[in-house]
């Protein structure tokens, strides 16, 4: 073993950072289970650059390390079981977890189901480890995990752009994926990564340069994945985010105007929403979508209250379906996608209403804003299949739910949904 770790390292030594990485986590994992939590979400949006390499079987060093994430989110939650109660938002994610894992019985595709479960339980998990964490006043720490976590990202996907050695599966661009796999993915990431940093700009008495180079960093990249979905979207919830914000930013409102003005003033951005891969699908790819999505209706009707099974539909169909709705709705039936849909609802609505009965709880404003990103950018993409995205998505939402700026500094307010006396979620 230790013979084959060392030829990784000197021969192969993309395999060795995995070797390395992996030995590192483990290490924290036995003796700073804190320390293993904290490395693991800075690393996690890094690890998919190595999703081709497995250690294990078929287990790449990202299933490795989800794994112990899971172990540890249920060892701690369990350890401090007497500090909250299971709310309701709990209760209808996990009994769309529970359609899920019904759907094992029947799936075609037993290991693919399971995985995909599995993936959801830990989300779960992370979210209620975030709530905990949110509630023992630790927020102003951990949050700036996730924009540490977006540094290798940022400075990958600047060379891509420099070097012009980004995905050139689109004719004509060059479009930056950072550690991704899919520019599309690295595109939501920036996105939850851009609301956290409002947030934390928010509890700032004075703004430190750095956020500005990061702020001004993440549109530039952003702009650069070409991704039309997160674009539009992105454009959308900040339009929702300024309505509601207690006071108006001038400075956001001109950062986010920028793109509009791009894409009206320059024929080369209004390429990107009229021609789309015509090589790859004889048509462009909103017509070949709305093609594929017509079909899997189709399929639906076989199975439509339980589905064919959670994961099943890459393995059947060949291809992603480019809809997180139609994708759930041909593994987990009516049930299991209604469940998903009314469960995410659920926390949308009460966050912004609570948002509304106070403007001063700014946290509510970013959570309801990181809801509508992921509602929306489901309608297109395939979010649900990224584990790392959601990992750092329902982390910061769990966070988030247990702390308010008022004015210009961070309270921890008596734990709003976590404790005995929860309320909301």
């Amino acid at each position: 073993m230790a013979l084959s770790i060392s030829y990784a390292i000197l021969w192969k030594p993309y395999q060795g950072i995995i070797y390395l990485l992996v030995g590192f986590l483990l290490i924290s994992f036995c003796f700073l289970p804190e320390s293993f939590i904290i490395s693991f979400l800075i690393l996690r949006p890094t690890l998919d650059y190595f999703d081709e390499y497995k250690i294990f079987y078929n287990l790449n060093c990202a299933s490795i390390l989800t794994f112990l994430l899971f172990i540890y989110c249920l060892i701690f939650l369990t350890q401090h079981k007497n500090e909250f109660v299971l709310g309701k938002f709990n209760k209808l994610f996990l009994f769309f977890i529970l359609i899920c894992g019904c759907s094992l019985l029947y799936s075609e595709h037993l290991y693919i189901s399971l995985e995909h479960w599995l993936r959801l339980i830990v989300i779960i998990l992370i979210f209620n480890y975030g709530l905990l964490k949110g509630a023992q006043g630790l927020t102003s720490r951990l949050l700036p995990v996730v924009l540490g976590s977006a540094v290798l990202p940022l400075i990958l996907g600047g060379f891509q752009i420099i070097s012009n050695s980004g995905n050139k599966f689109t004719q004509g661009f060059n479009r930056i994926y950072g550690t991704f796999s899919h520019p599309n993915m690295f595109a939501f990431f920036l996105a939850i990564t851009l609301f956290v940093l409002l947030y934390i700009r928010k509890s700032q008495s004075r703004k430190k340069m750095w956020n500005h180079i990061l702020l001004i960093t993440i549109f530039i990249e952003l702009f650069f994945t070409f991704t039309r979905a997160a674009w539009i979207t992105v454009f959308l919830v900040f339009v929702f985010f300024i309505m509601f914000q207690r006071r108006l930013n001038i400075k956001l409102i001109f950062f986010f105007s920028i793109p509009i003005i791009l894409i009206v003033v320059f024929p080369f951005i209004q390429k990107r929403f009229v021609d789309l891969d015509p090589e790859r699908f004889g048509q462009n790819s909103l017509i070949w979508r709305f093609n594929a999505w017509s079909y899997t209706i189709q399929k639906v009707a076989a199975h439509p209250i339980l589905g064919h099974g959670i994961g099943a539909y890459a393995e059947d169909f060949n291809f992603a379906a480019h809809n997180d709705y139609l994708r759930l709705l041909y593994e987990t039936g009516i049930l299991g996608t209604l469940s998903y849909i009314i469960s995410i609802f659920y926390l949308l609505r009460n966050t912004f209403m609570d948002y509304l009965r106070d403007r001063y709880k700014y946290n509510k404003l970013i959570i309801s804003s990181l809801l509508l990103i992921l509602l929306l950018f489901g309608l297109t993409d395939n979010l649900l299949r990224s584990t790392g995205n959601l990992i750092s998505l329902f982390f910061v939402l769990g966070l988030l739910l247990n702390t308010h700026i008022s004015g210009y500094e961070i309270k921890h307010p008596k734990v709003e949904l976590l404790p005995k006396n929860c309320t909301g979620v």
